[in-house]
């Protein structure tokens, strides 16, 4: 647990030196209060007249003379001491849980982005979104707990230490007792560890089916099922439910019998004490100070417990950092100034543990050509578009660049150089202009107005009331299918890309649309190099050239015509 805590709370034994200082310097004003009330209270109680001199405690032991009036003045000033060292504590506490969870929230966001396409493709629908979220909070809790328990031992211990100066005996005796209660706990404790950890796993696969689900409601509605997916979640809830309960009545249990302990050992203290004939104002200040820190002890057993309900969460916050560490795509390498020839040179691909996707496979283009790549579903056809962009890395054989290793050029480079449009078009829900733009501060007003041009979309903006400050919707879903590809082409071609790659990108659109696409796609021939995967007739119209996937393995190039043909026989 030290060695996760210390990774995850980076500057943690600074924080908890600071936070240290400032609760020895409460405690041990609170420990002078009630040394000095306890005492005021006998000399109160006493014969003496109340406004003559007393003889007090220096806060515990040692005499020393005090009129009633300076005591309650001392008093205030050890309560005024207390409420500021108290303060700073809470400060440093809260300073320590915002920099905690806005730092893991980077550093989780972070280490998903820099992964490479083949780990980022692998992440469980939902979790990261856990993760930002339910997962960076319990990080913070667990710094919380962790503060919190360094309180209690820092109060417990400095109390206890007040208490062994007063009345050695009875706080020699008392902390004996509580550590043999704590140890007939530590079964209930483990029970409680175990219970969390269950929920943990419980909790994700709730998250998991909620995230597989809310991407299918279409599909659930159409067919009807949308039971099936209440009965899941109501099972899945209920196994989250039953290890909370058990969580829940653990972590209510513990505090009360630890306060059961502690009144037992307050009145068997002041028994021992009359029976002892050592009834006074030692032992009533010993029996105070060690009852405060049995109290610390409660808390303090409770944030332990809080500590481990957190901890099964930030095992998984630091797996999947580090998996994600460990799948980091290469940022290093030389600059790229243009793309002229791209090529594949006996490359394969597999997914896992599954069959070889793609055998040896020789592809070759330049730039200013339009080549197409058909073949039947399933066979391929989006891993080799993948491959071409560098979201995939060949399991053997290499990707050429200009001739030499494309892995000897920078990512950054790499893909100011490169664009891709997916079958499924991708939206910000944000303006037009600024999902063309797409976070690129390069982008110039002119290089969007240009590009929406390119991609055929000046019409539609135009037609529009607030043209390129038009909204998009949520996924983009206030245009049509077809301005929804046309945006993302525009996208695309936004950065004057020298590669530009297209996965099926008429599959869904009518036929006006899919004529659109095509006119488009026959201003850009000869401007850059494209790869269009497709199974529809039309777009092979405008290719210079037809290759085939067939059982893992590209056949020779042909001529539209024949791709034509073949594409047919595809679909």
């Amino acid at each position: 647990m030290r060695r996760l805590l210390l990774e995850l709370l980076p500057g943690l034994p600074r924080r908890l030196t600071l936070l240290g200082i400032a609760q020895l310097t409460a405690t041990a004003a609170e420990m002078a209060f009630i040394g000095l009330t306890v005492r005021l209270i006998a000399s109160l109680g006493s014969s003496a007249p109340s406004t003559g001199v007393f003889r007090a405690a220096n806060l515990l032991g040692s005499a020393m003379s005090l009129t009633p009036a300076s005591a309650l003045s001392v008093a205030g000033l050890l309560l005024i001491v207390r409420l500021a060292a108290q303060s700073c504590g809470v400060g440093l506490w809260a300073y320590g849980v915002e920099a905690y969870e806005r730092q893991h929230r980077g550093r989780l966001l972070a280490s998903l982005l820099r992964a490479e396409w083949s780990r980022q493709s692998r992440e469980p629908v939902g979790r990261m979104q856990q993760m930002l979220t339910h997962h960076a909070e319990c990080i913070s809790k667990a710094f919380t707990a962790l503060a919190w328990s360094w309180i209690h031992v820092i109060t417990a211990a400095v109390l206890l230490a007040g208490a062994l100066y007063a009345q050695p005996w009875i706080a020699v005796g008392g902390a004996a007792l509580l550590a043999g209660f704590q140890a007939l706990l530590k079964p209930l404790a483990k029970r409680s560890r175990a219970a969390a950890a269950l929920r943990a796993q419980a909790l994700g696969r709730y998250v998991h089916l909620i995230g597989q689900s809310l991407g299918l409601l279409r599909e659930l509605r159409v067919f009807n099922v949308a039971e099936l997916l209440e009965v899941r979640a109501q099972a899945s809830a209920a196994e989250v439910g039953v290890t909370r309960r058990v969580q829940n009545i653990i972590g209510s249990t513990l505090p009360a019998l630890h306060q059961t302990a502690a009144g037992f050992l307050l009145v068997g203290g002041l028994g021992w004490a009359y029976a002892d004939g050592a009834a006074g104002a030692a032992a009533v200040v010993s029996l105070a100070l060690l009852l405060r820190a049995a109290t610390a002890a409660q808390h303090l057993h409770s944030t332990l417990h809080q500590l481990q309900d957190v901890r099964p969460f930030l095992e998984e916050v630091v797996r999947s950092v580090a998996e994600n560490d460990a799948a980091a795509a290469p940022c290093g390498g030389e600059p790229l100034p243009q793309i002229e020839t791209i090529r594949l040179q006996g490359a394969a691909f597999a997914y896992d543990d599954a069959p070889t996707l793609l055998k040896d496979v020789h592809f070759s283009a330049r730039r200013g050509e339009v080549v197409a790549v058909v073949g039947a579903s399933g066979c391929g056809k989006s891993t080799l578009a993948h491959l071409l962009v560098r979201l995939l890395t060949p399991t053997s054989g290499r990707l050429l660049v200009n001739d030499r290793s494309a892995e000897s050029f920078a990512a950054a480079a790499w893909y100011r150089r490169v664009a891709f449009l997916p079958q499924e078009p991708g939206l910000f829900h944000d303006t037009i202009a600024e999902c063309v733009r797409f976070g690129r501060a390069d982008i110039t007003d002119a290089a969007v107005h240009r590009s929406i041009h390119a991609a055929g979309l000046q019409e539609d903006v135009a037609g529009m009331p607030a043209g390129l400050q038009t909204l998009v919707g949520e996924r983009g879903t206030s245009l049509s299918f077809g301005q929804r590809q046309r945006v993302c082409l525009a996208r695309a071609l936004a950065g004057e890309p020298d590669l530009l790659v297209l996965d099926e990108p008429t599959a869904a659109l009518d036929y006006e649309s899919e004529e659109r696409f095509v006119r488009t796609l026959e201003n850009l021939r000869g401007e850059m190099l494209v790869v269009v995967v497709t199974h529809r007739p039309a777009l092979l119209r405008v290719c210079d050239r037809v290759v085939e996937i067939e059982n893992g393995r590209l056949s020779p190039a042909q001529s539209p015509r024949m791709g034509l043909a073949l594409s047919s026989a595809a679909a």
